[in-house]
């Protein structure tokens, strides 16, 4: 983990349902009812939310995976982490 050097580890938020179905994540959050439907990329980064990785460790996984330039998978990530978030879909845990 990463704690107290300013980056933060994401994870799913444990009061949501997820399944994997033909390679696209669904996510039912049961407090408002909605459900929520990810492409290819970003089931890739919602497997990788498991509490252990940093946005960057996220992207550089995005990055070998599906053959795209660092920088433009760090943002992709930055930007789906960010919506995951805001839906409290998502948690971010250690960073200061």
């Amino acid at each position: 983990m990463s704690a107290g050097n300013g980056v933060a580890t994401i994870r799913r938020s444990p009061d949501v349902a997820h399944r994997i179905v033909d390679g696209e994540a669904v996510i039912v959050d049961p407090s408002t009812q909605e459900v929520h439907i990810l492409n290819e990329t970003g089931s890739f980064v919602w497997s990788l939310a498991d509490g252990s990785m940093t946005a960057g460790a996220m992207a550089q996984r995005l990055s070998d995976a599906f053959e795209v330039d660092a920088e433009t998978a760090l943002k992709d990530v930055e930007e789906l982490l960010a919506t995951l978030t805001s839906k409290k879909l998502l948690v971010a845990e250690g960073g200061t």
